[in-house]
């Protein structure tokens, strides 16, 4: 490319990228509302909160009863983006990428080519429909200068102090998850939520990780299935951890009983 010149010519600056983010923030917003549409009585918390015996065989089968735009976001994770980022260029049509040569290569455009400021107009009141429908703050009013600063933002360079920032707001976010984690298991009075039940259900995971590290010959992708199914096993690895060390000490407490009761008795006699 010319000196100066990539930004002005180069096919991928010219519309194609902002396309694909719009179709991206567009899918996710369409993920966002779906799960709220499907989930409306109870948030996560208060399901598990409110879970005993008595109801475990009636709420077997039901899903969450109300997933919040705080729990969608705490629960998306790299697979959701990947899935959203393939939909997003699944959408950029082929008059998209035909246009975009217009400044390197005119005469390669097709006279019946939509213009990108067409594509992107429609794009970008679409994504503001479905986004409107989430019904949330920040979302019912949400116009064409939100979407476009979303846009922009990806192309600013975060400082040291904003890094440190997030940093810390993400630390802080992990915390408060395994804090309610803790809160939710000491809570919870399922009596299907044993130890022998848990260690069996890391069992089963382990046993499909190691069936899909050696089916899939593409070790790129068995790895990223593994690393997350290992995430997912990850708290429940640490709930059995906890159990055997509050085992362990109740066992020593008890053993310490049994030693002064028998220095006691001999004493006696």
């Amino acid at each position: 490319m010319p000196p100066n010149t990539t930004s002005l010519i180069q096919p991928m600056d010219q519309g194609v990228i902002a396309c694909f983010k719009k179709h991206y923030l567009k899918h996710t917003f369409k993920q966002m509302f779906d799960m709220l549409e499907e989930n409306k009585q109870l948030t996560l918390r208060d399901f598990w909160r409110n879970y005993n015996i008595a109801d475990a065989l009636e709420n077997i089968n039901k899903g969450w009863q109300d997933v919040t735009l705080r729990d969608f976001w705490r629960n998306y994770n790299i697979a959701d983006a990947l899935e959203n980022i393939n939909k997003g260029w699944q959408d950029v049509t082929e008059t998209t990428m035909n246009a975009v040569w217009k400044n390197l290569w005119p005469d390669c455009i097709r006279t019946d080519s939509v213009s990108l400021v067409e594509a992107a107009n429609e794009d970008v009141a679409e994504t503001i429909a479905v986004g409107r429908q989430l019904e949330a703050e920040g979302f019912s009013d949400l116009n064409l200068s939100d979407i476009e600063e979303y846009i922009e933002s990806h192309d600013v360079e975060l400082e040291t102090n904003d890094l440190i920032e997030l940093s810390v707001e993400y630390k802080d976010k992990e915390q408060d998850i395994e804090d309610a984690l803790r809160d939710d298991v000491k809570e919870s009075t399922s009596y299907l939520f044993t130890t022998p039940n848990i260690k069996e259900y890391i069992a089963m995971i382990q046993t499909a990780i190691d069936f899909i590290t050696k089916i899939d010959p593409d070790i790129e992708r068995s790895s990223f299935i593994r690393r997350g199914l290992q995430a997912q096993i990850a708290p429940y690895d640490l709930i059995i951890k906890e159990r055997q060390q509050a085992s362990k000490q109740q066992t020593k407490i008890f053993n310490a009983i049994n030693i002064l009761l028998c220095h006691c008795a001999h004493k006696q006699v």
